[in-house]
């Protein structure tokens, strides 16, 4: 199917609009990529060209945004529904992946327009910025994170090599009262997707997302054993490229199927 790509750059709404030749579908589809900062416009073309109107969209490091992942205000949010206007509403799907995802989870607990949410990878919790500090901030307050003591900066300044799994890891056994920097989801009512894989050396994504979808009120959780932190649609990192591969495979027809339900158009 041919699509149109537009080019955004309108105050904090930073990033592309894709738009197919026969839109089948209602609402739209918001992707928001990792901590490499991209807005992963290769998986929003893919979903735009089954139908779907798509926003890639950056969330810091691009002209009027947060420069780092550090205190990225997310009420920049309220421009992008702005700028979608009320035709777009109904529905609106998040999909993020690893620091995306943890940002999805979070707009999620605020924007009661957001319906569907698609994790890769995510987050439970609220996790530092790139200076260790608060990555989120709403109406300029810092948002609470999981504490970085100085301690441990400086014993894992000598083991560079740990894979960052391990040193996510012990971060979390070391924080005291961890429930505190939980991202709230209790209150999200719409359907939730979550995906992770087995062998991520990013961060502990499966048990994360296990806790998410324990604690949320309509959440599916697949996982892959053999997969890495990143496999969706070519970006791969895990051990096991063909185990991506399968996840990324699997996954597809997942998201494929839920959008479709999501975003029928009543004929």
């Amino acid at each position: 199917m041919n699509i149109t790509i537009t080019e955004i750059n309108q105050n904090q709404v930073v990033g592309y609009q894709l738009t197919p030749e026969e839109k089948i579908s209602i609402g739209t589809v918001i992707i928001f990529g990792g901590s490499e900062g991209s807005c992963r416009l290769d998986l929003a073309k893919k979903i735009c060209e089954n139908g779907y109107e798509v926003f890639a969209l950056y969330y810091f490091g691009r002209l009027a945004l947060a420069p780092t992942l550090d205190n990225v205000e997310i009420s920049f949010f309220s421009q992008v529904l702005e700028f979608l206007g009320p035709q777009h509403h109904a529905p609106i799907t998040l999909l993020g992946l690893s620091r995306g995802a943890e940002l999805c989870l979070i707009l999620s607990a605020y924007y009661l327009e957001i319906k569907q949410l698609i994790l890769v990878s995510p987050s439970n919790y609220f996790f530092p910025g790139q200076a260790l500090q608060a990555a989120w901030a709403c109406q300029g307050q810092a948002l609470p994170h999981v504490p970085v003591p100085r301690s441990f900066i400086f014993k894992n300044y000598f083991k560079r090599k740990r894979p960052s799994i391990a040193i996510f890891e012990e971060l979390l056994s070391q924080t005291h009262e961890l429930e505190r920097y939980q991202i709230p989801v209790e209150n999200f009512s719409g359907e939730m997707l979550l995906f992770s894989g087995g062998l991520d050396q990013t961060w502990p994504a499966s048990t994360m997302a296990q806790k998410i979808a324990s604690r949320a009120q309509n959440a599916q959780h697949f996982h892959y054993p053999r997969a890495g932190h990143s496999f969706i649609y070519n970006f791969y990192d895990g051990p096991d490229w063909e185990a991506d591969l399968f996840a990324d495979h699997q996954s597809w027809q997942i998201i494929q199927k839920s959008l479709a339900q999501w975003h029928k158009k009543n004929l």
